[in-house]
């Protein structure tokens, strides 16, 4: 009988040790599933600052690109024009037109309206697709030349060149000297536009060109026109000077 007793006495303490260590198993399951959940949450949070980060640099690559490939709108020459050209609100659109290019091949001084070329001078060659800008230019406007109109004269020797290498696009003045005849003596014609330059055995001087100019052909104002023929036909004496070039 006591034999009887001591075995559910010790049956007893086995159940109660199973118990605990169930009750122990469990615990120990629960930490390990919070533990997890906090992994899982932490996870996610680090795929969303990752996702965040590339995102942003997709986007600031795509903002690159789109820099990269930033357009303007400006004035291109669409057909080759050749230096001494006037513009004309009738003949503008024939050499321009407004077109839309890449932004960083834009030059400083470039055109964004057909229009503020007209009464322009056209003082360079231009070629078609090229990029005008204001120094190819003379503004007739502010050269104030009434009545312009195209007159050619020569210069016997190079001394008569007062100063400067004269070409195209250049402003001079234009002195008189003629003793044989008081009222044309002592005048100064100002505000002359060089429209072509030639050397003495008529070759064209570009500008860059090495070599004197001694034959000239100007726009001048028709009244000073017929002061320059009539000092050219009485024998005087003409020396010009450069005064501003507005070409470069």
């Amino acid at each position: 009988m006591e034999e009887v007793k001591n075995k559910g006495k010790e049956e007893a303490k086995i159940e109660k040790q199973r118990k605990k260590e169930e009750k122990e198993a469990r615990k120990q399951e629960a930490k390990k599933a919070k533990s997890g959940k906090g992994v899982g949450i932490v996870a996610v949070l680090v795929s969303l600052v990752v996702a965040g980060v590339v995102a942003f640099t997709i986007f600031s690559l795509e903002r690159a690109m789109l820099a990269d490939y930033a357009t303007a709108n400006v004035v291109v020459a669409i057909a080759d024009v050749t230096a001494g050209v006037d513009l004309s609100e009738e003949n503008v659109a024939n050499y321009f037109a407004v077109q839309e290019v890449p932004a960083d091949m834009v030059p400083e001084g470039a055109y964004t309206d057909v229009n503020a070329m007209v009464d322009q001078f056209v003082a360079t060659d231009i070629k078609a697709k090229e990029i005008p800008v204001a120094s190819n230019f003379t503004d007739m406007a502010a050269l104030d030349i009434e009545n312009p109109v195209e007159t050619s004269f020569s210069l016997s020797d190079v001394s008569q060149v007062v100063a400067g290498t004269l070409r195209r696009g250049d402003e001079i003045s234009i002195s008189v000297t003629n003793p044989s005849n008081s009222a044309l003596n002592g005048i100064v014609l100002e505000h002359v536009l060089i429209k072509e330059a030639y050397s003495a055995d008529g070759v064209v001087l570009n500008v860059g060109d090495a070599g004197q100019a001694t034959m000239f052909t100007v726009i001048i104002s028709q009244e000073d026109e017929q002061t320059l023929n009539s000092v050219l036909a009485s024998g005087g004496t003409i020396r010009i000077a450069q005064t501003n070039n507005i070409q470069y």
